[in-house]
């Protein structure tokens, strides 16, 4: 989800992103949410530059290895935080 606030040639934005990871062998996988928030500038009708700054969350389990390296034991989740910034062009 993502909208825009009308300004003249700078435009404020949020934007609201959420979903799952997938994974082949040992990454992370799980729940992912992103909300956002930024500005849009319009260098010229046909092209702007976004920059924005977000919070995500991802939600995954976590395994134990045991003996011969095999997955022995199940943790609940883990949860994996960070700041983002987004640089953007739009044309």
């Amino acid at each position: 989800i993502r909208g825009d606030f009308s300004f003249r040639n700078m435009k404020p934005f949020y934007s609201i992103s959420a979903g799952y990871s997938f994974s082949e062998l040992t990454d992370p996988e799980g729940f992912l949410f992103n909300p956002n928030i930024g500005t849009r500038f319009e260098v010229n009708p046909s092209f702007d530059l976004t920059l924005g700054i977000g919070y995500e969350l991802q939600l995954f389990p976590t395994y134990t290895l045991g003996y011969y390296n095999n997955f022995s034991s199940y943790s609940p989740y883990y949860f994996a935080n960070a700041i983002c910034v987004n640089v953007g062009v739009i044309f």
